[in-house]
């Protein structure tokens, strides 16, 4: 595949610090974007990226002069990175959806995972439940980022484990999330297979 120009959000750690170093190795392309990039960015354009601040909660009117800004450097985007919790990357006009189980990054750091207090009562237990976890989890996930990230890629370029298959829509990466997928759909078949009957009864009597 020719050399192409990926812009990627949420750069200043974890994930999105993979794909720029992976794909500057790769030969292609990159607009590492995050909060504040020029202070928070400084490695990564010593290794070869552009970069853009750019904050994805602003108004839409700002995002939009960003992405002029972003096409300007070097007068075309082929591949959007979505790095925001979930992975959403591909062609500008073809993207898919990364659904990823839990891996080694700072996303759960203290200073990343912020807590508010609930205005509801009954929700604190809840909250608490879910800062016990993250913190729990910090530094604990099993998944390899490194390896992730070689896999979108893979997948976004067509080559190495994706060479000869078709694009999918939705891609779960992780047996965590593997195993809370089949879970879920074998829970919705049997449903379907238990209430046949009448999922079927529907269609107007000829």
């Amino acid at each position: 595949m020719p050399q192409l120009t990926w812009l990627i959000t949420g750069c200043s750690s974890g994930l999105g610090e993979h794909f720029v170093h992976q794909l500057l190795g790769r030969g292609d392309r990159v607009i590492a974007t995050a909060r504040n990039g020029a202070s928070r960015l400084t490695s990564l354009k010593e290794a070869g990226a552009a970069i853009l601040d750019l904050d994805v909660t602003a108004p839409q009117g700002e995002l939009d002069g960003k992405i002029q800004e972003a096409i300007a450097i070097y007068g075309i985007i082929d591949v959007l990175v979505n790095n925001a919790g979930y992975i959403e990357a591909g062609m500008v006009e073809e993207a898919v959806l990364f659904q990823l189980g839990f891996f080694r990054t700072k996303v759960m750091d203290s200073g990343n995972v912020k807590a508010e207090a609930p205005s509801i009562d009954d929700y604190k237990e809840l909250n608490t439940v879910v800062a016990d976890f993250a913190g729990g989890m910090n530094g604990d996930q099993p998944g390899d980022p490194e390896k992730s990230v070689n896999i979108m890629i893979d997948v976004v370029k067509g080559e190495g484990v994706a060479a000869g298959k078709p694009m999918p829509e939705r891609l779960p990466l992780g047996p965590d999330v593997l195993a809370k997928i089949r879970d879920k759909y074998t829970a919705y078949l049997e449903i379907c297979k238990e209430w046949k009957i009448v999922i079927v009864s529907t269609d107007i009597k000829k």
